[in-house]
């Protein structure tokens, strides 16, 4: 990602044969990748295409104010002119150049977490056993965990005064059935420094209610993958909303 001068942000949207994460709910995790030919098909399918929302990642909050300024695939006649963050990507990268015509919309966008762009693709894949499936992606059931398990995830919060919930203890989920009320345990939130030093096996078995029935292991590999992706970034998520709302609670211990 690279932020221009002008109130202008460039980004990669797809790499050719790069691993791509993806989501589904037969096949649960599963990665994908584009050869220089498919991308330019879709580039070529986007660019046709008018008024596509630029959408603020984990959320349904769309930016306002911008245009698409450039849609480019790199190649060896523009490679030598385009920005030194980009020199280095293989040939038939797609880039997009967004402007933002609202000065503090643009800022907005330059202090959030943003570290790319993607798009919503359709495409299909055959599994192990032969099967095809036709996939439309949705990043708003990728990135939402309740969404990819039987169960809900929260996480709660409040003041030592009794504004809010009274947690206490250490940084956890809180585990409710499905569309429910019901509590059925806790799983302890780990720590950033823990968490990394762990195997996947390890992992797994790290996400295990506490006094409650375990989850399914594929759904165990859903919270992994999850808590995992763009290298932990959902969990330095839980870990940030944990702290914010337990702030002013001295009987919770913060993360």
């Amino acid at each position: 990602m690279n932020k221009n001068q002008g109130n202008r942000i460039l980004g990669a949207i797809l790499i050719p044969e790069k691993e791509i994460e993806r989501y589904h709910n037969e096949l649960g995790f599963f990665k994908i990748k584009f050869s220089k030919e498919t991308i330019k098909e879709y580039k070529d399918t986007f660019d046709k295409k008018l008024n596509i929302p630029l959408t603020k990642s984990h959320s349904e909050e769309s930016f306002k104010s911008f245009e698409l300024s450039n849609s480019f695939l790199i190649s060896e006649n523009n490679k030598s002119s385009i920005t030194e963050h980009y020199k280095n990507y293989p040939i038939g990268t797609w880039l997009v150049e967004y402007t933002f015509n609202d000065e503090e919309e643009f800022l907005n966008l330059l202090s959030s977490d943003l570290i790319g762009f993607s798009i919503e693709l359709e495409y299909s894949i055959t599994d192990e056993n032969g099967k095809t499936f036709h996939l439309k992606d949705n990043f708003e059931r990728m990135n939402k965990l309740s969404e990819l398990l039987s169960i809900n995830i929260f996480i709660r919060g409040g003041s030592t005064g009794g504004a809010g919930r009274n947690e206490h203890g250490e940084a956890h989920f809180e585990i409710h059935k499905k569309n429910s009320l019901k509590n059925i345990g806790k799983i302890f939130m780990p720590k950033l420094s823990h968490w990394n030093e762990l195997n996947f096996k390890e992992k797994l078995s790290l996400l295990t209610i506490e006094n409650g029935e375990d989850l399914p292991k594929r759904e165990k590999k859903a919270f992994v993958k999850w808590l995992e992706k763009n290298e932990n970034e959902n969990l330095k998520r839980c870990h940030n909303e944990w702290n914010r709302i337990n702030k002013d609670n001295n009987q919770a211990v913060l993360i």
